[in-house]
């Protein structure tokens, strides 16, 4: 019994002190489609629009690419001049807020300008510089934009 019980202790030994610790996980990669933007890590992607088309929302004047893919939203009673760009600008504020598609990737400017050189009854006209800087994506965006605003 003695034998047995010494065999068994044994045994339980070996078992506990060869366990090693399990393997650590695989870095898991980023997949197109993720988040804003899914750019490699570090790199900084570069998306350029032309704005063609305005449409005139409750409180907001709205510029879309022909293809949908960038969208800028501006007050309403949108003047010459520079206007920051806010992520979530709310209607009323005088900011902007720009957004912009490449693929499956898209990108949420959190910093930049809105540059109107133009805003009159008939014509708006002017250009975007803005950065997406908040990971996981992180881009450079830009567009320019020279639309007619329709007639009352």
């Amino acid at each position: 019994m003695r034998t047995a019980s010494a065999l068994l202790v044994a045994l339980l030994l070996t078992a506990c002190s060869s366990t090693s610790p399990p393997a650590p996980a695989a870095p898991v990669e980023a997949r197109a489609g993720e988040g804003s933007g899914s750019a490699a890590p570090g790199a900084e992607a570069a998306i350029s629009c032309r704005l063609t088309r305005a449409e005139e929302l409750v409180e907001a004047l709205e510029l879309r690419s022909e293809d949908g893919g960038c969208r800028l939203l501006l007050p309403l009673a949108v003047a010459a001049g520079s206007l920051p760009i806010r992520v979530g600008a709310v209607p009323g504020e005088l900011a902007a807020a720009f957004e912009a598609g490449s693929g499956a990737d898209r990108f949420y400017a959190s910093e930049g300008t809105v540059n109107v050189a133009q805003a009159d009854t008939t014509l708006l006209r002017g250009t975007v510089e803005a950065r997406d800087a908040n990971p996981p994506g992180l881009a450079r965006l830009s567009a320019t934009f020279e639309v007619r605003r329709s007639q009352p």
